[in-house]
């Protein structure tokens, strides 16, 4: 027998050890391929959407890759680690170093290379369903099935060179042993876990570290937690989940009661021996469930943000003294909406960026004020002269770093304001959510009179830069507590609206509804990327909780099958065995959760987020659910394998 028949056979004797990995690797070809398929279809050169299509698929195939390495990497070494004694039998007949590496080598080859073979092949098959699916999420219609020759090309280019290279980085692992340790393998008997008291306490200070940066902005706050988070999850995985175990020994009456000493005792060495497995698993959960947190909020900020904004048409100057030009914009705004018989209410809305002595504000008239407050459904104000009320937004100023909080607290602790020939007493101090309504973080608004004079005590080229307006269009018949389609009358009629008027160079005007429209598309290209991304993640940490109970599977078996034999029923077996997969499969899961809440509620400041806690629970939920799928199936299988060895 050469040893390449003898690698072939190795494959096909442990086909069910390598079933996870096989099955993962081919998903990950199969989407990687997928997203090839897309990202050069000849039709999306042809749109602006297609062509950031063609960007966001190309980030998605780096991630996908990028991950399937780690993923491969890890794997193999784990596999390395489980066949020791068999390589120990190889070098007692008289195999060389090399060709046990040889061996490795072909086996490793073959699966990759089946993988690639099969992904390859599904992601042909499927590829037009995945089109159409594709064209259906991100609303780029007339993508046709062809010949994907660059796609296959890069697919097999890349995993090929994947697989090769980590196929000659496995050699590293095989280190040089004598026979009898190879022999032994995992047959050695395990020393108690070690710990560490201090490491443990560590863990515990980079939590509350964590929690309490929370709520204590350090400037780029995230990136402290993110770190104290990561050092204090691998600390309890591989000192504090240990030392937590070794207190229940200490209880005596617990320990001993049932079973309890029985799985208590083998999850001190389990936590301990798949310590890194479990970082490496709760990172990519909450890095999963991440995503689909922020990709869920965004789709929920931009139907609110539709659905708050009661101005279908917001036309921007960018020179509010270029009135000559810019009033010719609004002239053929009105006339396309007067020529289709829409009635609308144009208000105009003045605002002027003002340095007082004490701070710096965005005052506003009174009267402008209240207006758009009626039309956002806020409470109308009452300023006399020579006074001024101050409005903050209050969702904005938690998320504010230490320098502009202190601002804040600066303008908020002023008794007045002082322009350059006169005062004005802040009457009143407001705090409402001005975020997604007027676009301001700090407002002051004065009596039109007062506002009237504090523009015109400005030089013209004051005016120019500091001076502002706002032209809205409230149109009744266009409500905006339902989402609009391709086909509603708000875009089909605000479509014919002139690209000089909505990308010109005296102004630019927004459009509610074909805004809408774009931010949507560009979330559904989004959620489209990620989705199969999030889905490769929860396979692939499977894949490392099945592939890691098999190749404990020998040592299991060993020992309820020794313990059978003094009394152990198949009931207790079957208890104490599912009692430490649930751990294996959900205390990952847990803390990544809880992880990802933590990170979200840090991060959506950064992206400009609001609501984030509702999408972190669907996120969270879906891989739970997706997570108890896993266990019942797998659990199956493992208990099964265990059964057969009970007397």
């Amino acid at each position: 027998m050469s040893f390449r028949q003898l690698a072939w056979n190795n494959v096909k004797r442990n086909s069910r050890a390598y079933a996870a990995y096989f099955l993962s690797s081919t998903f990950s070809v199969m989407i990687f391929l997928s997203y090839a398929v897309f990202m050069f279809h000849p039709e999306l050169k042809k749109t602006e959407m297609g062509q950031t299509a063609q960007v966001g698929m190309k980030t998605g195939e780096y991630v996908i890759f990028f991950f399937s390495l780690l993923f491969v990497l890890y794997s193999i070494s784990a596999f390395l680690k489980a066949r020791k004694k068999e390589f120990g039998i190889l070098t007692i007949l008289g195999a060389e170093r090399r060709q046990v590496n040889g061996i490795v080598f072909f086996e490793n080859m073959i699966i990759g290379f089946a993988a690639i073979v099969m992904g390859t092949v599904i992601g042909l098959i499927c590829s037009k369903l995945f089109l159409l699916f594709a064209s259906t999420m991100t609303g780029i219609d007339n993508l046709p099935f062809y010949l994907p020759v660059k796609a296959i090309i890069l697919t097999f280019a890349c995993f090929f060179g994947l697989f090769l290279g980590i196929s000659i980085m496995t050699i590293l692992f095989l280190r040089q042993q004598q026979a009898l340790e190879l022999l032994l393998g995992n047959s050695k008997p395990k020393k108690e876990p070690k710990i560490s008291i201090l490491l443990a306490f560590v863990c515990i200070i980079s939590f509350v570290g964590s929690f309490y940066l929370m709520f204590h902005d350090l400037g780029k706050t995230y990136l402290y937690v993110l770190g104290l988070g990561s050092i204090g999850t691998y600390l309890f995985f591989t000192q504090l989940s240990v030392f937590s175990i070794r207190l229940l020994k200490k209880r005596r009456s617990f320990f001993r009661k049932g079973i309890n000493m029985l799985w208590i005792s083998e999850m001190a060495y389990k936590m301990k021996d798949n310590a890194r497995m479990f970082f490496i698993i709760t990172v990519v959960t909450a890095m999963a469930c991440g995503f689909v947190s922020l990709i869920v909020s965004m789709g929920n900020e931009t139907r609110d943000l539709y659905r708050k904004n009661p101005y279908a048409i917001t036309y921007t100057p960018f020179n509010e003294q270029d009135q000559e030009n810019w009033k010719k914009d609004i002239e053929e705004i009105d006339q396309q909406l007067e020529s289709v018989g829409v009635k609308y209410e144009k208000h105009v809305q003045h605002s002027l960026q003002y340095t007082f002595k004490e701070t710096s504000f965005t005052v506003m008239k009174a009267s402008d004020y209240n207006r758009y407050a009626a039309d956002y459904g806020l409470s109308t104000i009452s300023v006399k002269n020579h006074e001024a009320i101050t409005i903050f937004n209050s969702k904005n100023i938690a998320q504010l770093h230490n320098d502009s909080k202190k601002a804040v607290e600066h303008q908020q602790s002023l008794s007045k304001l002082t322009a350059k020939s006169t005062s004005f007493k802040i009457a009143g101090i407001e705090e409402i959510n001005l975020l997604d309504r007027f676009g301001f973080s700090s407002l002051c608004v004065l009596s039109d009179e007062d506002f009237n004079g504090l523009a015109a005590s400005l030089t013209k080229e004051e005016q120019g830069m500091d001076l502002s307006v706002l032209i809205n269009y409230y149109i009744p018949s266009w409500e905006n507590n339902q989402l609009p389609t391709e086909k509603s009358e708000e875009i089909m009629i605000t479509k014919k609206i002139p690209e000089t008027v909505v990308h010109g160079e005296t102004g630019y005007a927004m459009l509610r509804g074909l805004h809408y429209l774009e931010a949507e598309q560009m979330y559904r290209l989004i959620q489209f990327i990620f989705l199969f991304i999030a889905i490769l993640f929860s396979l692939s940490t499977v894949s490392f909780l099945y592939f890691k109970l098999y190749t404990d599977l020998q040592q299991d078996q060993k020992i309820y099958h020794s313990l059978s034999k003094i009394g152990l029923s198949q009931k207790e077996m079957n208890r104490a065995a599912t009692i430490q997969m649930f751990v294996l499969f959900f205390l990952p899961l847990i803390v990544a959760a809880i992880g990802t809440l933590v990170t979200v509620a840090i991060i959506q400041g950064q992206v400009g987020l609001t609501v984030t806690f509702s999408p972190s629970l669907i996120a969270v939920g879906a891989f739970g659910t997706a997570q108890v799928l896993y266990f019942i199936f797998v659990r199956i299988l493992y208990l099964r394998q265990l059964n057969r060895v009970m007397v």
